[in-house]
């Protein structure tokens, strides 16, 4: 089980420029991915290594729900997968189970975090 410290989230293009300035990011799996005719449904938020303040920013919709923001929640593996080749990224992976997480590196490390906990 590993623990992540949290910040206010960012908008995709200030989540693009943290990623090139810390070279990391955070993919957690919210909803067990299924099968589904055509795609794999589930759920995945994203997050952003801030080097100056060693916290995790999430990806966030900067259009108002309710009066605030909340984080973009990805739906299918499929979104997940094209949301990391539009970030540059040399892999695209989802993990799969409910909790767990993947922290990718810019430069295609990828390290399996089982049992995400958010700070």
């Amino acid at each position: 089980m590993t623990m992540y410290r949290l910040e206010n989230g960012v908008s995709e293009a200030a989540f693009k420029e943290r990623l090139d300035s810390s070279g990391k990011l955070l993919v957690v799996c919210t909803e067990a991915a299924g099968r589904a005719r055509g795609h794999l449904p589930g759920g995945w938020l994203f997050f952003v290594f801030n080097k100056a303040s060693e916290r995790w920013a999430p990806l966030h919709l900067f259009r108002l729900v309710k009066g605030e923001t909340k984080p973009r929640l990805f739906k299918t593996v499929d979104g997940v997968c094209g949301y990391l080749i539009s970030l540059g990224l040399p892999v695209a992976l989802a993990p799969v189970r409910e909790g767990d997480g993947y922290e990718i590196h810019i430069d295609g490390n990828v390290v399996h975090r089982p049992g995400v906990v958010l700070d």
